[in-house]
């Protein structure tokens, strides 16, 4: 069952950064790109679960969840800034 959720999750993270690309708004591309990085974390979360070392994974999808933070704030300083 976890390994189907993985490929869920897979379909899903995909169809975000197709939206990524494709998209002409900044606003759906920054909304796509954060989506993106919460099914990343879950993929990182769960890739640990199904191999045993939940500890370690749960760190790496913590910090790649505080980048995401950061760079979802800095990207929308950044056009903000330029939007005026």
């Amino acid at each position: 069952m976890l390994v189907a959720s993985i490929f869920v999750l897979v379909a899903c993270m995909s169809a975000m950064l197709y939206k990524v690309i494709v998209s002409r708004l900044v606003g759906d591309r920054m909304l796509a790109a954060s989506a993106f990085n919460t099914f990343g974390v879950v993929l990182i979360t769960a890739f640990g679960v199904l191999t045993g070392n939940q500890a370690f994974f749960v760190d790496v999808s913590l910090v790649y969840a505080c980048i995401g933070l950061v760079s979802a704030i800095g990207f929308s300083k950044f056009f903000a800034s330029n939007w005026e």
